[in-house]
């Protein structure tokens, strides 16, 4: 019961994020107010996102399951490849961002043998 419950405030979580994400979508500036965000703060708010993500990775291969390893690995590449084609689009350098998506198939690809098997 208490599983079902968290994976219902998980999923209710998701579509908090859903929401923000179609938000900033559609009226970047709204919803920087909405959210309460200052262009300013980035580069902190950047210190924050990094040390989750580096919180993230620790967990999943202390872990030691191959799956959430796969699937955060999956979407740490979706970020790293989204953050490359908007600065390629703009016309700003976008190779580390390429290269850290390529980064995370390398792990991608070990996580997915381990789950093949010896």
């Amino acid at each position: 019961m208490l599983l079902t419950l968290a994976m219902i405030a998980a999923a209710i979580g998701g579509l908090v994020t859903l929401w923000l994400a179609v938000d900033f979508a559609r009226d970047p500036g709204g919803a920087m107010r909405r959210a309460t965000h200052r262009p300013e703060m980035l580069p902190q708010v950047m210190v924050g996102r990094y040390a989750a993500f580096t919180a993230l990775a620790f967990g999943a291969a202390a872990y030691g399951d191959p799956w959430p390893i796969l699937f955060l690995f999956v979407v740490f590449s979706a970020i790293s490849a989204f953050d490359a084609a908007l600065y390629a689009r703009a016309g700003h350098p976008f190779l580390p961002h390429a290269a850290a998506a390529a980064a995370c198939w390398i792990v991608i690809g070990l996580a997915a043998a381990a789950l093949a098997g010896p």
